[in-house]
């Protein structure tokens, strides 16, 4: 499902290209396939309608007068709300230095001319799509980030290779150890020595057969603290979708 702005029945779609030709056949061509076009003709002009419409995607020419494409998207990701649109450049530059050129100021995606007119509106349909999918991803991360943050619990979370990438300040205060020196390091170093080779045959089976006798399930287990002492604590294991 693609998300547009509220209060927009229609995605819209700013267009930036100094060529009136085609202006013209990008608005014909997106109009068409359902979506709402503002177009401009130059960079500057670019930068102050984007502040006024703030649309759900732009369509952006490199090479333009006075104000390139590249410098324009550069401009466009340092506004409040050019963070998270997305950009799609349109060049007739394909050499893999411009394209890099063009990523590295913060486009999304390129097309390269002559613009094939009957696969733009899918083109344009598919990257508002991967934005909003991503826009949905982030905003779940930033929820599970604030809600770990704010539980006085431990929450660790451990890639399949059994490596810590989370770890709150629950984690921290119990088990003793700084974020920075949890992250990365094996999961198992919460556990006494005598219990690691068993939780590392565990996580191997969890690996390669995806089922495990304690996920879902609260058990209690000895764990050790940083400075080594043992304790019992009760825990939920949960596995990543």
């Amino acid at each position: 499902m693609i998300k547009c702005n509220e209060g927009r029945s229609a995605p819209l779609v700013l267009v930036v290209d100094d060529d009136a030709t085609i202006r013209l056949l990008a608005r014909e061509t997106l109009e068409q396939a359902g979506f709402q076009v503002e177009e401009v003709s130059d960079g500057t002009e670019g930068l102050s309608v984007f502040c006024r419409v703030h649309p759900d995607i732009v369509l952006l020419d490199v090479m333009m007068p006075t104000v390139d494409g590249f410098t324009v998207c550069y401009e466009l990701r340092k506004l409040p709300a050019g963070g998270r649109i997305p950009v799609v450049m349109m060049t007739g530059l394909d050499d893999v230095e411009s394209i890099n050129h063009a990523y590295e100021m913060g486009a999304t995606d390129f097309i390269t001319k002559p613009i094939n007119w009957g696969l733009l509106p899918h083109r344009i349909r598919y990257v508002l799509r991967s934005s909003t999918a991503f826009e949905k991803l982030r905003e779940n991360e930033e929820r599970f980030r604030a809600i770990t943050e704010s539980a006085s619990d431990a929450i660790v979370s451990a890639d399949s290779s059994g490596k810590i990438i989370s770890w709150n300040s629950g984690a921290q205060e119990i088990f003793g150890y700084e974020e920075g020196k949890a992250i990365g390091k094996p999961v198992n170093m919460l556990l006494p020595e005598r219990f690691r080779d068993a939780d590392k045959n565990n996580m191997g089976e969890f690996i390669e057969t995806g089922v495990s006798s304690f996920i879902g399930k609260t058990v209690e287990s000895i764990y050790r603290k940083k400075m080594g002492m043992n304790f019992l604590l009760r825990s939920l294991d949960q596995a990543g979708q």
